[in-house]
């Protein structure tokens, strides 16, 4: 597949039935050994065309007597009114009926209804433009109406229709212009919870009095209902019970130390032996500053430019990396996972970094043209010791991770049973020590097991809603077919979740999307293969600049 150009690989791909996005020729050629591994036939259009019509023709059937019968098509009827007096009553019953049995919801998503989409399109007024079809059948009728888009209200509106017993109200079924098609979308949800309502606005409708005008479809009126800004719930999912108001007896300035307490206290004791303080507590034995100190938490962390100097020849990957592992060994890795905790708050993390590829550099390095020249502007950003320079993105993803963390891991406790979440310091890889992660948490319960969590805090769309940055063809995050927000294959997230999960040998991590209007989890699984093309650009990456650079500190 390597000498095939991207528009062949989609091709093949579109061909039996895999719909793509990735622009990427690696990731391109990645899905068609894996669809070439699995054997998948090529899909015809004759056979989706004949699939479609079987399907479309079963939903138009009706029974009158004892036969069955096919009503014309939607776009076959020319015969439409924006009379409404005559519909049948919409009730409620009808629109469970519909749901339970035509749309498949379970009893959850049945007790939760006011959170779904197309209750909510419903209650934005999305749907307009109700038309009737009264002389399709003397027992049957169509009604059909327009829904704007959720998120591209200028975009051509879709067209929504529903086929119903004239007589009970019972809705046989529906369909829609959307990629669905089948009854099930929002769209058509929304439609039928509208009708409903339609139906209780006018239970008059039938009644003829000398000033009447014709029943047409009407908008409910928005109401505005100004509230102060202590009052306003906040909460996403309004099941979950209120936060605990902020009061100043329980506010609390002081910042968590990060890292091992006897650490601080020693410093604080250097800090003040010679001065003419008066302590009055003791912090320290006699023992914290004997030469014989034997504690765990002297022990003295080797850097990386360190062990590349003191090594001997041959300097090929293969025996450079051997070396390394000889140093590093798993003492040490754990060592420094302690020891780095608290992450850009400890210059330990900023020390143990300088050389190592981190998994916030592994998508660039696996997209990196190699040159002659021995620095380029990924080494750099590697050998530096100090955070990067303060921009707006990196301050608001900082300020609002301990939020989106707290968010999270409250809503995955009430789904998981005996559910733990700690933050952690720098991992290093057991096999190929030169390689680093840092993930925002280490998550564990009793079903799932152990597993990594990644937040990212959106800084361009902070104001917006998760689902708004979909949008935006070049950013991180997709909507799938079920309207769940996906983290992008090629994104440079989806590398760096990889690599993290490579590297601390998790099988999975929680992708944690935030904004300031609410957040979304995505579960990444771990693909050896993605991991491995990264160890494999890692290596040469490493061999021809980092330990190059390390050797001349």
């Amino acid at each position: 597949f390597y000498g095939f150009q991207v528009p062949d690989l989609k091709k093949y791909l579109q061909d039996r039935g895999i719909s793509c996005s990735i622009g990427k020729k690696i990731d391109l050629v990645r899905l068609c050994e894996l669809a070439e591994e699995l054997r998948l036939e090529v899909l015809t259009s004759a056979n989706d065309e004949e699939e479609y019509s079987v399907f479309d023709a079963r939903r138009r059937t009706v029974a009158v007597g004892n036969d069955k019968i096919i009503l014309d098509p939607v776009n076959a009827v020319t015969e439409w009114s924006k009379d409404l007096a005559s519909v049948p009553d919409f009730e409620s019953c009808d629109v469970l009926v519909y749901l339970m049995r035509w749309c498949g919801w379970t009893h959850e998503r049945l007790r939760l209804y006011k959170q779904d989409n197309g209750y909510r399109l419903h209650m934005a007024c999305h749907i307009d433009d109700v038309k009737a079809a009264y002389h399709l059948h003397q027992e049957y009728i169509y009604l059909r109406a327009t829904c704007m888009p959720e998120t591209r209200q200028n975009a051509q509106p879709y067209d929504v229709w529903i086929l119903a017993n004239k007589t009970t109200g019972e809705i046989l079924s529906g369909g829609c212009t959307c990629v669905a098609d089948n009854g099930t979308c929002k769209h058509c949800v929304a439609f039928i919870f509208s009708l409903s309502s339609f139906c209780e606005r006018h239970r008059d409708r039938g009644t003829e009095v000398g000033t009447d005008m014709q029943c047409i479809w009407d908008k409910p009126r928005k109401k505005s209902n100004p509230q102060k800004i202590s009052d306003i719930d906040m909460r996403v999912d309004q099941t979950h019970p209120q936060p605990t108001s902020a009061t100043t007896d329980s506010y609390n300035p002081i910042v968590p130390i990060q890292g091992p307490m006897a650490n601080h206290e020693r410093d604080f004791y250097e800090l003040c032996r010679g001065t003419g303080a008066l302590l009055l507590q003791t912090l320290y034995d006699e023992s914290f500053v004997s030469d014989d100190d034997d504690d765990d938490d002297n022990v003295v962390l080797p850097s990386m430019s360190d062990a590349c100097k003191n090594m001997l020849p041959p300097y090929d990957i293969f025996s450079v990396t051997e070396k390394l592992k000889n140093i590093f060994d798993k003492k040490i890795i754990t060592e420094i996972e302690d020891q780095t905790k608290g992450q850009d708050e400890n210059q330990e993390w900023y020390e143990q970094r300088i050389g190592r590829i981190t998994a916030s550099h592994f998508s660039s390095v696996l997209h990196f043209r190699f040159t002659e020249n021995e620095e380029n502007y990924i080494s750099k950003m590697i050998m530096r010791k100090t955070s990067k320079a303060s921009v707006p993105s990196m301050a608001f993803g900082k300020l609002h991770e301990p939020v989106a963390r707290q968010l999270y891991f409250d809503n995955y406790k009430k789904q998981h049973k005996h559910a733990e979440i700690k933050l952690c310091g720098l991992y290093v890889d057991s096999d190929y020590p030169f390689l680093g992660a840092s993930p925002d948490g280490v998550i564990k319960c009793k079903c799932c097991g152990e597993g990594l969590l990644e937040i990212k805090c959106s800084f361009l769309y902070q104001n917006k809603m998760p689902k708004d940055a979909c949008i935006d063809d070049h950013y991180h995050v997709v909507l799938d077919e079920n309207e769940n927000i996906r983290l992008k294959f090629d994104s440079p997230w989806y590398v760096q979740i990889q690599g993290q999960l490579g590297v601390c040998q998790k099988q999975w991590c929680d992708f944690v999307f935030y904004t300031k209007k609410g957040f979304i989890v995505d579960r990444i699984y771990f693909d050896e293969l993605v991991f491995q093309r990264i160890v494999e650009k890692s290596q040469m990456f490493f061999e021809k600049y980092l330990f190059r650079a390390l050797r001349k500190l």
